[in-house]
Order: C-alpha cells, then sequence, then structure tokens
C-alpha cells in the first residue's frame, strides 16, 4: 500500500453544531505537497476534495440555521453522501480527522440534530404565531406548519437523491423518536 499523500492546503476545520456541541468534521493536514499520479488526478485531485470541504461546510451551516424541513432533509442527505465520497480518499489524503469519524459522529449526533431543527422549526413558527392578529390565522398558521413538517418527514428521504457522483447514504435521516414527537405535534391538530 502506498504511502498517504498530504496537501499544503493548511487545516480546514468544519462544525456541525448540535445542542451547543462542537462535532469536528473533515480537515486536510498540512504538509508538503505531492503530485498525485496521472491516473488517482482525475476524481480524487485536491481541488475536488477543497470544494467538497467548502461544501461539507456550507452544508453543515444550512443544516444548522435553516427553518425549512424540506432544505433541513436536503442538506442532511447531501452532507451524508459528502463524507460517504470524502471516506473514499482516506487511504490516499491524510485527513484530520477522517471522513469515516466523522461520518460516524454524525449518524451518532443524528437523533440530537433532528431535535434541535424540529425546536428551532417550532419556535420560528410560535414566532409567527405571535406577530397574528386572529385566533383563526394563528390557528391555520399552526395547522399549516405542523403539516409541513409532518409530510417533510414522511418525504425525507426524497428531497436529496444523490447526484450519481457520489455514493448515496440511504439510511433514514431521523430516528423513530424524532418521527415519534412530530407525529404527536401532527396528531394534536387533528
Amino acid at each position: 500500500m502506498g504511502r498517504r499523500k498530504k496537501i499544503s492546503e493548511g487545516k480546514v476545520m468544519l462544525a456541525l453544531f448540535t445542542c451547543g456541541l462542537s462535532i469536528p468534521f473533515v480537515g486536510l493536514t498540512k504538509g508538503s505537497r505531492k503530485r498525485p499520479s496521472s491516473r488517482k488526478r482525475s476524481s480524487g485531485a485536491p481541488e475536488n476534495i477543497k470544494m467538497m470541504l467548502k461544501q461539507a461546510r456550507e452544508t453543515a451551516n444550512t443544516i444548522n440555521t435553516t427553518k425549512n424541513p424540506e432544505v433541513f432533509f436536503g442538506r442532511l442527505g447531501f452532507l451524508f453522501d459528502l463524507l460517504l465520497e470524502l471516506k473514499k480518499y482516506e487511504w490516499i489524503y491524510s485527513f484530520s480527522p477522517k471522513p469515516s469519524q466523522d461520518l460516524k459522529d454524525l449518524e451518532n449526533g443524528l437523533e440530537k440534530t433532528v431535535f434541535v431543527f424540529i425546536e428551532r422549526y417550532m419556535a420560528d413558527t410560535k414566532s409567527k404565531i405571535s406577530q397574528m392578529k386572529t385566533e383563526k390565522g394563528k390557528m391555520n398558521k399552526y395547522v399549516t406548519s405542523v403539516t409541513k413538517l409532518m409530510s417533510a418527514f414522511d418525504c425525507a428521504d426524497t428531497f436529496w437523491i444523490g447526484n450519481g457522483k457520489y455514493p448515496h447514504y440511504d439510511d433514514p435521516l431521523y430516528t423513530q423518536s424524532n418521527y415519534h414527537v412530530v407525529k404527536e405535534l401532527f396528531e394534536s391538530i387533528n
């Protein structure tokens, strides 16, 4: 097996903040740049990896800030796919930490991440409701928001179906505990 190549890019760290915790994501370690062989250059070039790292950082930021369920689940699926793709390059490049560990951390923190999103979404809904004047308008907004959230959970795996270039993450994007909370909200409006 060949020696791992290091990239001179410096250390790039991504963080997905979940319940106030910082989970480190993929970074390339400092080192001397070595020219990859021509057969490895096409898909594993450092430029592609840098692009994927940038996409992962932007995606983690979107996951942590969006109040739109479709965007949340779409970006979450995309982040899983990016980490699966980056994991393929662990044997070629030195990552700190490794994408496989980042993937494992994201899977282990999935329930918390989704709960934080549900809380953010419902807080935004309540904020919008508090600005409304009529009781009927407030009730309609609540019903519409909870219905949208329930629909997003039911279709979570369809918001990002992969792009054909990266491996696709096929496991659920939420846990049964997450779904149970949303289902209770939905049942409370019926």
